[in-house]
């Protein structure tokens, strides 16, 4: 049979998990690495972000102040460095 569709498996990580909101202008908004916990969290940061939207910024300045982490060294370095540590805490929920 022949494949369709296959997904790439690419993620946003984020090394905390939590995912990053901002404003970029007055009329745009981001929500990015839900880190694999797309599902569940989407329609908690819709809600988040739907309120932003009309006004309310009182949760989203919650996840907004969170200061994410950043990997060194660029890039693609830490991007391996993720896939790294990914593949070392797999491994380990494996061996529970």
């Amino acid at each position: 049979m022949e494949i369709e569709y296959a997904w790439s498996g690419m993620m946003g990580i984020v090394v905390n998990r939590i995912p990053q909101l901002g404003k970029l202008s007055d009329n745009v908004y981001y929500a990015q690495g839900y880190s694999g916990h797309g599902i569940g969290l989407t329609h908690i940061i819709a809600e988040i972000m739907g309120d932003a939207v009309a006004g309310s910024m009182e949760k989203f300045d919650v996840f907004a102040d969170i200061s994410h982490i950043r990997l060194p060294f660029g890039e693609w370095v830490s991007g391996q460095m993720m896939a790294a540590g990914m593949w070392y805490y797999g491994m380990l929920e494996k061996l529970r």
